[in-house]
């Protein structure tokens, strides 16, 4: 299995956060994962009303076969007082896998977090067009959340590099009846 790093490249339409420092909200949280930024960032505050509110993204994608994991990071912080988190959800081109509590550190000092979704059969055309979401967990008690940058990992298998008879690897899915993610190598080849 390989691994590769994708980052929100669009807004899909909910962005209920208030983005600071861009116009773009996935622009506030694109930046490479060794260099984040909370220059700009999106966030969300409980006096504005703003529990529950959703940020939904397009994710950059990467030539794979099959992807059967993506561990989502958030970099962020929940309120400085009284807290805030937030969760986060993915979409795996056919339906989104559920809510999970990310756990940003209470304070003004943003940390990675992340969430992994598993058991994923994605394959190329399902992570073209996979997306992350995020919703504030800000109730009544707790004070706002602000991320300031996001990526995700796909673990997925990448198939053979060659063509098999004339046809790309990307086209062929089992190989005398075998899934090609369940054979280790090709004999002779």
């Amino acid at each position: 299995m390989a691994t590769g790093d994708i980052y929100p490249n669009g807004d899909n339409g909910t962005n209920q956060w208030t983005a600071i420092g861009c116009t773009l909200h996935h622009d506030c949280i694109d930046e490479d994962k060794g260099s984040p930024s909370m220059s700009d960032n999106i966030g969300a505050i409980q006096p504005g009303g703003q529990d529950n509110f959703v940020e939904d993204f397009d994710m950059g994608s990467i030539t794979i076969t099959e992807a059967t994991s993506v561990t989502v990071y958030a970099y962020g912080y929940g309120g400085a007082t009284y807290g805030g988190d937030a969760e986060v959800d993915f979409y795996d081109g056919n339906s989104w896998q559920g809510y999970q509590n990310l756990g940003l550190p209470i304070g003004v000092t943003p940390e990675w977090r992340n969430k992994t979704f598993g058991s994923l059969s994605m394959n190329q055309t399902a992570l073209d067009n996979c997306r992350v979401r995020f919703r504030a967990d800000i109730g009544a008690s707790k004070q706002s959340v602000v991320i300031g940058a996001v990526y995700a990992v796909v673990t997925f298998s990448s198939g053979w590099s060659h063509k098999f008879n004339g046809v790309a690897n990307s086209d062929i899915a089992k190989i005398n009846g075998v899934s090609i993610s369940d054979i280790a190598k090709v004999q002779g080849v």
